[in-house]
């Protein structure tokens, strides 16, 4: 029968002789599980894309914010750029910005969950709705840690109820 195997080879000196001393051990377990993380990734990667959401995670620690692709493009920032709490903040809208700020705070005093729909000034497209959802993080000694969570483009439902248009979930999207 044919299996994958890992092979570990190191180099040993016994008695001024160069030699390799190594072993072998059955990876079917190890390629069964990567190949079954791959196909989860790949399933997690398809889903974010139909959604249009934009993936985030902050370190309360450092402040900085780490951001996929379409988080970057949500809020105008660089694909190079670092952004952090500061960087952030400075991107949401003037009459929005106090009120968000204190609910992050709660949502991390109270170790919750925390769901909102907030403006923000684009640099490129001026002002944008966002629907964002995140949740706490916590180290291992149990403490808040920071945040992760999404931001969902929610411009256009936005502007047509502004309209007095009712349009279903397929218009969420920018």
């Amino acid at each position: 029968t044919e299996f994958p195997i890992d092979v570990f080879i190191t180099p040993i000196a016994i008695e001024g002789r160069p030699l390799f001393t190594g072993f072998a051990r059955d990876a079917t377990e190890r390629k069964a599980a990567e190949t079954t993380l791959k196909k989860n990734e790949e399933r997690l990667r398809l889903a974010l894309d139909a959604s249009g959401a934009g993936v985030w995670t902050w370190e309360r620690a450092t402040g900085l914010i780490t951001a996929d692709e379409a988080y970057r493009a949500m809020y105008g920032f660089a694909p190079d750029e670092t952004v952090d709490y500061a960087t952030w903040e400075a991107r949401l809208h003037p009459d929005d910005r106090e009120p968000l700020k204190r609910q992050v705070e709660e949502c991390l005093h109270a170790g919750s969950q925390w769901l909102e729909e907030f403006r923000i000034i684009h640099p490129q497209l001026g002002k944008r709705w966002l629907a964002g959802l995140g949740r706490v993080l916590r180290d291992a000694q149990g403490r808040v840690s920071g945040m992760t969570g999404i931001n969902i483009d929610v411009t256009a439902r936005k502007i047509a109820e502004e309209n007095g248009v009712r349009i279903g979930i397929t218009g969420l999207g920018a």
